[in-house]
């Protein structure tokens, strides 16, 4: 799955809670999500969770090998076709 590096930098300076790092063609995505209080306007948060999405830049693509969800009780695979819609989003909007 990719996106492209233009777009995905566009994006994540643009929205709140994202952070993208490089390490030479790593890259690493990280955002946190609401937490179920936040989520249904009841609350102002709590211990939300974090997806992390790495790969690899390729050229004017980053192409994600790797998603899991981080949270306090650990961490657990995440598949990447669950974040299909959200990436063509990214590539279709910026």
């Amino acid at each position: 799955m990719r996106v492209s590096y233009d777009k995905l930098r566009r994006f994540v300076e643009s929205a709140s809670g994202y952070s993208m790092t490089e390490l030479g063609d790593r890259v690493e995505l990280v955002f946190n999500t609401p937490s179920i209080e936040e989520a249904a306007g009841t609350g102002e948060g709590g211990e939300g969770k974090q997806i992390v999405l790495r790969g690899v830049r390729r050229g004017d693509f980053v192409e994600f090998t790797e998603a899991y969800v981080r949270s306090a009780a650990g961490s657990e695979p995440m598949d990447l076709r669950d974040l299909e819609l959200w990436l063509q989003y990214i590539e279709d909007s910026y």
